[in-house]
Parts: C-alpha cells; structure tokens; sequence
C-alpha cells in the first residue's frame, strides 16, 4: 500500500506539474495567435518537427541507459554518457545546417533555412544537459524534473510574448527553441553540479551505451514517425496556413497525451525497470498498481478536452483560427489510442526488450503512413486522421499481444478505459448531427461531460484522499519537531 500510495502521489505531482506547464504553454498560444498568422504558426510546426525528429534519429538511449544501468548514477558512467551527448549534440547541428536549404526547397518555403539554423542551436545546448539529472528520474525523484519543466517553460513564455507584442513575425517562435533549451541546460547543472571530464569517460561505458541504444534509435526513430510525421506529411499536402492551424488544434488535443507521456517517462518506465532490477514476481499487479494511480486522471483530462475544444477555440482565438475547435475533437481519439501505445512501447524498454519496441514502431510507423495517406486522398483531411487513428490501434494492439504472449501480462486495464470513450465521444457526434445550434450543444454536451468527470474522478480517489491528508498531517508534525 505504501509503494502504490508513493507511485500515486508522484503521479499526481507529475500531472499536476505537466498540466501547468502544457497551461502556461496554452496560454502563450492564445496570445500569440493574436499577434501571429496561421501561416507563422505553420513554419513553427515543420521546424519543431524537424528538430524533434533529428533528435530521435539520433537517440542512443543515453537517458535511458543511466536510468536502467546498474551503474547508472556513478560517476564514471555518467562522464561517459555526457561526453556521448555533448559530441551527439554538435554533430546534429552541422547536418541541420546541411539538410536546411533542402527542405526550405522540398516545402517551398524559403524563409525555413534560416529558421532552422537559429532553433536548431536548441540541439547543440541539449547535448550540453548534465546526464546526472537522469539519475532524479532512475530513483523516481519527481521534483527536479518539475523544476526543471516549469522553470524553462515560464522563461519561455514570458520572453517570447514580449517579443511577440513588438515584433509579430515568426521569428518570435524560433526564438523559443533555443531559449527554453538554454534554460533546462542551466537548471540541470545546477543541481547535478558536475564537470565534464573526457579523459575519465570509460570506453567500455560508451560502447555499452552505444550498444543498447542500436534499439532504442530504431525504436525512436519508428516513434517519430509514429507520433510526428503527420505534420511533415500534411504540410507537403495542404497549405502552410491549414498547417498552422492543424498544429493549433493537435496541440490542444494532445494535452493528455502530453501529460501521459510525462508520466510514462518520469514514473512508468523508471518503476517498471526498477522492479526489474529486483526481480518482482507479480509484474502485473506492479504494473497496474502505477497505471492505476494517473489513468484516470489522464481519462477524465481526454473527455475534458474533447468536451471544451469548440468553445476553447471559439471563444478565445480569432476567426480564422475557429475550425481548429471540431479538428481537435476528431483528433482527441487518435492522441488517446496514441497515449496507449506510447505506454505499452515503454513497457518493452523497461524490459530489456528494445528490439520488440523497434518492431512494433515499425510496423505502427507504415501502418500509419500509408493509411493516413489513403485515407486523405479518400476523405480528405478528416479521412488523414482516421487512418492515424487506425494505424496507432494496430501498433497497440500489437504490443498488447507481446506482452500477453512473452511477459505474461494480461493487461486489459487501458482496453476497459478506451471503449467508454470511444462510446462517448459516437454518441456526441450522433447527437450533434441532429442538433440546429452547435454552440448551444457544445455547452450542454461540455456541463454534462464535466459533471460526469467530477463524479468518475471521486469514486476512483476517494479512497486516497485520506491516505494524503495523512501523510501531509505526518510531514507537518515532523517539521514541527
């Protein structure tokens, strides 16, 4: 009970914190949107997808190797890790530079060269993380990385609105990249508070390293196109403002899918691979004592955002940007199939089993693609996002079957979550066909959803609210002695 009661309770720092970052993150949006063009927020999209993708296609499994390594927080394995990232961050800014002009050319945008070249000096900075702030994370210690998030998202914020305000050009967003890196490079050594030293780094660290991480590259590099190829494959499709808002509206839906994440990084994969390392018998049972404690929340949070996003969107953002509003309830489905699947992907590394990740991404990165594609030629862009939604429901059904066939893990504990969802989420658009005034409907269908939530969020933990009152009551009588 204790162990589940600790897994909760970081759980529900971590969402809180990721909710407040993803918050602050929405608001930026907001205003930005009214100093901005769709078609500024358009650029943004290729560019942030192009950095995410050259860090994936380069990912070694460095943070992943300190935190399931018996070594993982030693020094000399650490200074080992560091100097593999700090050479891996530099050599992916001079292919950036080399692959700019070809894809402002490929995109038909001419102003993207030198975009990428100045948020492209966020991957030289992230080389530059201390590799010991992995190790907050190896020993599920959740305040440093809340920190760490807030901090640099805040700093963020507060500089590019400003500049926003004065300028309203895109240049504005690209300013973003390297700031909000230059931050989190200066909050992780500041509590690591170490020194890179080449000539202590451990040959047979680095090799180990490189080893492990062969999977984990092509486990992230099948991710990327997984979770990001849709906005580098919509944006050769349609036009560079409808891409803009495409973004606007995936990042409103992603917001659970954002926290889910997180959560998955920051308290699935280092608890799994810590009961690993000690052998537990029950891994099911461990399993679903972690997923149990943020799920819901991460349920309720879908049924939320799809609930508001017309009235998110019509109320708060210009005219041009009001289609974003129904684009993120159609997409809501295909970031909570998604958010399965990231979950179960990790489930695999946490096991030692990056190859079947690998496999598996790979066969969900086709999957997706290609019906994605098929169904945009068919049903234009509607008919896109169903085949992302039927691709990632292949690659999570997949992983599911591994785990029941390999591990032993019969796990239908998210399965149970999706099908009320899927079941509401029908029962809304059937409902809103027959309707005359959509936004009369979009408030009563979001009052209902949220008195449902409310109800669903207290059955599920009323059972911990004593447990905390009780530990909060047990750290103020040690402080007070």
């Amino acid at each position: 009970m204790a162990k589940e009661s600790k897994h909760t309770s970081s759980s529900f720092l971590v969402a809180g914190g990721q909710v407040l970052s993803l918050g602050i993150r929405f608001v930026t949006n907001i205003a930005l949107a009214w100093f901005l063009m769709p078609a500024d927020f358009g650029v943004a999209a290729i560019v942030g997808t192009v950095l995410v993708g050259m860090s994936l296609f380069s990912d070694v499994g460095i943070r992943d190797s300190v935190i399931r390594h018996e070594s993982g927080d030693s020094d000399s394995f650490n200074v080992s890790a560091q100097l593999l990232q700090v050479v891996r961050g530099v050599i992916l800014y001079i292919v950036l530079l080399l692959l700019g002009p070809l894809l402002a050319g490929f995109y038909d945008v001419e102003i993207l060269d030198e975009c990428l070249m100045l948020a492209g000096l966020s991957l030289v900075f992230e080389g530059m993380i201390s590799t010991r702030f992995y190790i907050f994370e190896r020993n599920v210690d959740v305040m440093p990385g809340l920190v760490f998030d807030f901090v640099s998202q805040l700093a963020v914020t507060i500089v590019i609105v400003v500049l926003a305000y004065f300028y309203r050009s895109v240049w504005v967003l690209m300013f973003s990249y390297p700031i909000g890196t230059f931050v989190k490079l200066l909050i992780s050594h500041y509590y690591a508070n170490n020194f890179i030293n080449p000539f202590k780094a451990d040959v047979a660290y680095v090799k180990e390293i490189i080893s492990f991480g062969k999977w984990i590259l092509l486990s992230t590099l099948f991710s990327f196109v997984v979770i990001h190829a849709d906005t580098l494959i919509i944006a050769k499709l349609v036009d560079i403002s409808s891409v803009g808002i495409y973004q606007l509206a995936g990042t409103f839906a992603a917001l659970m899918f954002g926290v889910a994440a997180s959560l998955t990084e920051k308290i699935v994969y280092p608890a799994i691979a810590e009961a690993s390392r000690g052998n537990v018998d029950d891994m099911s049972g461990e399993l679903d004592k972690v997923l149990q404690g943020f799920m819901p929340v991460i349920l309720a949070g879908t049924l939320f955002v799809f609930a508001v996003s017309p009235l998110f969107f019509h109320y708060l953002y210009r005219e041009e940007y009001h289609q974003a509003g129904y684009l993120s309830q159609v997409l809501v489905i295909m970031f909570w199939l998604m958010t399965v699947y990231a979950i179960l992907n990790r489930l695999a590394i946490s096991f030692n089993h990056p190859h079947v990740a690998a496999k598996v991404s790979a066969v969900t990165a086709v999957a997706r693609v290609t019906l994605g594609l098929l169904g945009f030629y068919l049903f234009g862009m509607n008919g896109f996002i169903l085949g992302l939604t039927a691709g990632s429901l292949l690659g999570s059904f997949a992983m599911l079957r591994w785990l029941e066939s390999s591990q032993n893990i019969h796990h239908t504990y998210l399965i149970k979550q999706t099908v009320p969802l899927v079941a509401i989420i029908i029962f809304y658009f059937a409902a809103s066909y027959y309707f005359n005034n959509q936004l009369l409907f979009a408030w009563i269908a979001a009052v209902l959803i949220c008195l449902g939530i409310s109800v669903y969020l207290y059955q599920t933990y009323q059972h911990f609210i004593p447990v905390a009152l009780d530990r909060i009551r047990t750290r103020k009588a040690e402080v007070a002695d």
